[in-house]
């Protein structure tokens, strides 16, 4: 464990700190640090403090809370395709029993027939419909 203290952190340049998130939250701080004790009464004004430390423990629920929500919408969003899809298998499936059940009802009706149109009239295409809707 002491090993992660044998050398000092060196932070990298404050410029650059907009591309790395670490260093734009470090600098934020020490600029946040630098407001708040440049008047000298603040140091010894305790309900600041108690103040600043509730802000602090509202933001960090606030943003635990932001990501529950961003997991939620996706996992909302992953159940919504999943479940397009699943009603897509089961109009499939019901259409195909649909057909076989016409196929055995009436042995003169080919499945070739039914899936590409042929010989098909509007009587036979209505019975397919309700053999499907039942």
């Amino acid at each position: 464990m002491l090993q992660f203290f044998e050398a000092p952190v060196r932070l990298g340049d404050p410029s650059e700190a907009g591309n790395n998130p670490v260093h734009r939250a470090h600098y934020g701080r020490l600029k946040a640090s630098k407001f708040f004790h440049r008047l000298p009464d603040v140091k010894r004004d305790r309900k600041l403090w108690d103040h600043l430390h509730d802000i602090s423990s509202s933001y960090r629920s606030y943003l635990c809370q932001r990501l529950i929500v961003e997991k939620l919408n996706a996992e909302i969003e992953a159940a919504m395709k999943k479940r397009t899809d699943l009603e897509r298998t089961l109009d499939n499936l019901i259409s195909q029993a649909a057909y076989v059940y016409t196929t055995i009802e009436k042995p003169s009706l080919r499945g070739e027939n039914i899936m590409y149109s042929e010989n098909v009239s509007k009587e036979m295409r209505d019975h397919i419909l309700l053999n499907s809707r039942l």
